[in-house]
């Protein structure tokens, strides 16, 4: 029983120790955990989208100098 006890506080530290980092670099200190996991996923589909806009624009780049 102490193991699982001891499980479940490592977990907790390390969630909160990556909603710290999360607050820091995403400006979120005066934002709750929720809107700040909100506000983390927002960012990565959006840096998704650019990523994947980049590669069509560097294919079609390429595709240009090419022919």
């Amino acid at each position: 029983m102490g193991s699982l006890t001891g499980n479940k506080k490592m977990r907790k530290r390390k969630i909160q120790d990556l909603i710290t980092i999360l607050q820091c670099i995403i400006s979120g200190e005066d934002k709750d955990p929720i809107q700040l996991l909100d506000e983390a996923i927002r960012c990565l589909k959006c840096l998704k989208l650019k990523t994947k806009l980049m590669n069509l624009m560097s294919c079609k780049l390429g595709e240009f100098q090419a022919g």
